[in-house]
């Protein structure tokens, strides 16, 4: 049975093509076993005829498992040790050296021999080749003082090369033709490694003048014999690693398969947390009354309002106007908005446009060009942005600006939490209806009462809000235009913006523009903003130019 018999490597093969070499293998195994069988026999048969065993000899011919062959060897090893004189470590004894006796040589080489024995008594009719003859051929070893060095030098050999067949055991015990292929290899290992421990009893246990003949004129039967051997049990690590790309391969690919699927279903949990988000943002969005309401529809009504401020410009080029370089010049001088622009921490900052008191037309503010630049800014650098703009034509009430404010701080919400905002928003909707209702009655008597309990609803709402936001979220809110929120609702405006940048845990950037000639917050009033230290209110008053 030559090496060459085995296949080549499984990429080089189809699984047809597999199957069909695996088949004509196992015809080839069979008479090769059954050879080897009928040499065993035999052997047997030589030995009982023949006195030239001793009693541990024939004992250890006669192990028919590995169970009982390595039971033996420990058992010797632990006895007794290596008496063998160290200038003469020639043969097995020089090979036997690092275990210091042979018979630890003997069951090291047998716990690892254990694997292909294994492989081959499960393996139907190539099982019944026993292991008696490799431990008799280690018995022999032991009682003699020199052996044939290629001998030695094949088992030491062979002993390198058999650990790590337990672990090709355990991994490659399915089926598929392949590992069918490898228990095949496998076999004709075990078998190639008793037929040569037979051959080499047998020559041991000649009568010195026929060991002599032998080793005279056959010199070349044990070298052809050992390399053979060594050949099929490197053939099996040649399969085992032809077999082990394959089931990388096969592995890789179903990491891949499995990855992908992986994607597909975060993706999908995404998508169900986005559409139970977008469930409970259109719960709350009702409840803040803005049923059919979304930021997304303001652009159009945003770009008819830079027009309307564009016209205004031009209309009245002799009076200052915050536009193009004068932005610029701006943002990169003023101190105050530096500091609210750079700062990591909230703030807010109020700026009042001061009009000329030449100018005629005061309905629009000449500071809102910044406002709306810097949501434009905000927009197109995808920034986490919250913005109205009041309508400059007529007032707004403090209720229906809040109501858009806090819907777009939900949508920025990482998880929107149902269970602790629904009461808290349905508390609120409750009192502002009942207050609607009884202004609606004129019963300014309950209304006034009814005013603070409003004020205080939307106050735990909005800061309920701000505080679910995530802490590493950098939230810029812009406001244009705040002097047209109701006349008396100003100062509550502005008190309800401050709570909200001081009870987020977040990051809150607020600026906002208001015309001071719509401006109804007295000074008196703005004293109680000045104790707190992040907001800053700035007057800008309006220059007369030429050329616009």
């Amino acid at each position: 049975m030559s090496v060459e018999a085995t296949p080549t490597t499984a990429v080089e093969l189809t699984q047809k093509e597999i199957l069909c070499h695996a088949g004509a293998i196992a015809k080839h195994f069979r008479d090769y076993i059954d050879r080897i069988k009928q040499k065993q026999k035999n052997f047997h048969n030589w030995l009982k005829k023949g006195e030239h065993l001793s009693e541990s000899e024939r004992k250890c011919f006669s192990h028919e498992s590995i169970r009982d062959a390595t039971t033996y060897w420990t058992s010797i090893s632990q006895q007794k040790k290596s008496d063998f004189d160290t200038q003469h470590q020639t043969g097995w004894r020089f090979w036997a050296k690092t275990s210091q006796t042979v018979a630890a040589a003997a069951g090291q080489f047998l716990n690892d021999f254990k694997p292909l024995v294994e492989f081959a008594s499960n393996s139907g009719p190539y099982g019944g080749l026993a292991v008696g003859a490799v431990s008799g051929l280690f018995a022999i070893a032991q009682s003699k003082s020199k052996t044939d060095d290629i001998i030695a030098s094949a088992m030491a050999n062979l002993m390198d090369r058999l650990p790590g067949f337990k672990m090709l055991q355990e991994i490659y015990d399915e089926s598929d033709a392949l590992q069918k292929l490898l228990r095949g290899k496998v076999i004709l290992a075990y078998t190639g490694i008793i037929e040569f421990a037979m051959a080499s009893a047998k020559y041991y246990l000649k009568l010195g003048i026929k060991r002599w003949w032998l080793a005279t004129w056959n010199s070349q039967k044990f070298i052809v014999m050992a390399d053979r051997v060594q050949g099929l049990v490197l053939a099996v690590r040649l399969q085992s690693e032809d077999l082990l790309t394959s089931t990388v391969n096969y592995v890789r690919k179903q990491n891949t398969e499995l990855a992908n699927k992986v994607k597909e279903l975060e993706a999908e949990i995404t998508q169900l947390q986005k559409d139970s988000d977008n469930n409970k943002l259109l719960s709350l969005r009702n409840l803040l009354r803005l049923s059919g309401w979304s930021p997304e529809g303001w652009s159009q009504s945003l770009h008819e309002y830079k027009g309307a401020l564009e016209r205004a410009r031009k209309d009245s080029r002799i009076f200052e106007w915050m536009h193009g370089e004068s932005i610029a010049k701006y943002r990169d001088n003023d101190k105050f908005f530096k500091d609210w622009n750079k700062s990591h921490e909230s703030s807010m900052l109020l700026i009042i446009g001061l009009n000329h008191r030449s100018c005629r037309r005061r309905d629009h503010c000449w500071v809102s060009p910044l406002a709306l630049q810097l949501i434009d800014e905000a927009q197109t650098n995808d920034m986490e942005l919250v913005y109205h703009v009041f309508n400059f034509e007529s007032y707004t009430s403090i209720h229906t600006a809040m109501a858009k404010l806090m819907f777009q701080l939900l949508k920025l919400q990482r998880h929107v939490n149902l269970a602790t905002l629904s009461p808290k928003l349905e508390k609120y909707r409750d009192e502002l209806e009942i207050l609607e209702k009884h202004r609606n009655e004129r019963s300014s008597k309950y209304s006034s009462g009814n005013s603070e309990a409003v004020r205080k609803a939307l106050k735990e709402a909005a800061v309920a809000i701000v505080r679910d936001l995530d802490p590493k979220q950098r939230i810029r809110i812009i406001l244009d235009r705040v002097d047209r929120c109701e006349g008396k609702e100003q100062v509550h405006l502005l008190h309800l913006l401050i709570q909200i940048m001081e009870e987020s845990r977040c990051c809150v950037k607020i600026f906002a523009v208001a015309n001071e000639a719509f401006w109804e917050v007295e000074g008196y009033q703005i004293e109680d903003f000045e104790k707190y230290q992040n907001f800053k209110m700035v007057t800008k008053p309006r220059k007369m130019t030429i050329g616009g």
